[in-house]
């Protein structure tokens, strides 16, 4: 369980989230597509359009960055997935460390893990960098992908809601695994099955906004030189941090 409070001093880039694409507007066929738009399927573009690679990345939700992504508020902004998150891949470690040195991303000294990553004040400047040279296309439903098969075919044809269809040379699925089940054709049998294999905890997530008078919010930021996450621990709350 945790919590996120983010009171009224926090102001968000006024710079656009991603490049966003009409679905009416795709080509008929990709090279690669990629169907989820968290830290995952970014990576994935990442390396396929540095090799020069025709990629398109599809998603359902309404902005990209998955567990990483910023939830707006009339008053507040929210990340309502991680609150932090570490780096093992140096590939993905140097755009991180890049996020850093824009002020997109603070670095916390977490009491158990050491240092970790914070969105600065929230996740969405870093996203929204990271999607830049992307062609995604949010608020669309993947209901399904076919192999395709025939001498003038090749490749997958992915059937989207209240869409016609797109193909693609390769698909890379990157959601969680009960979304990639409920796709997956039914002769790839065993990622099928390993895909049923997946446990998850159920968790409960509380995003509460404290609104300030604009007095008050003055002197909270004349006495605060820098913002830092606040980690607390009690009873059944095993973290949560407030910014």
């Amino acid at each position: 369980t945790y919590c996120w409070s983010i009171i009224d001093w926090i102001s968000l880039s006024d710079k656009p989230l991603y490049r966003r694409i009409q679905i009416n507007t795709l080509k008929q066929t990709y090279e690669f597509v990629i169907i989820g738009s968290g830290v995952a399927g970014l990576s994935a573009a990442n390396t396929l359009t540095k090799n020069k690679r025709d990629v398109l990345i599809i998603d359902k939700g309404n902005n990209p960055g998955g567990r990483l992504s910023t939830r707006n508020h009339p008053l507040f902004s929210f990340d309502h997935g991680a609150q932090f998150f570490t780096t093992k891949d140096s590939e993905f470690n140097d755009l991180v460390q890049k996020g850093a040195k824009n002020k997109e991303i603070a670095i916390f000294d977490h009491p158990q893990k050491g240092p970790v990553y914070v969105g600065n004040p929230v996740f969405k400047s870093f996203i929204s960098t990271l999607v830049s040279p992307f062609n995604i296309v949010q608020n669309a439903l993947v209901t399904k992908i076919k192999k395709e098969v025939g001498k003038s075919t090749r490749g997958w044809c992915i059937s989207i809601e209240n869409s016609k269809p797109i193909h693609a040379n390769n698909v890379i699925l990157t959601m969680p695994a009960p979304q990639t089940h409920a796709i997956l054709p039914e002769f790839l049998t065993e990622l099928r099955q390993t895909s049923l294999k997946a446990e998850y905890q159920p968790c409960i997530a509380i995003l509460a906004g404290i609104q300030l008078s604009h007095d008050s919010a003055l002197i909270l930021n004349k006495n605060r030189s820098t913002f830092k996450p606040i980690l607390l621990e009690k009873r059944n709350i095993s973290w949560s941090i407030g910014k």
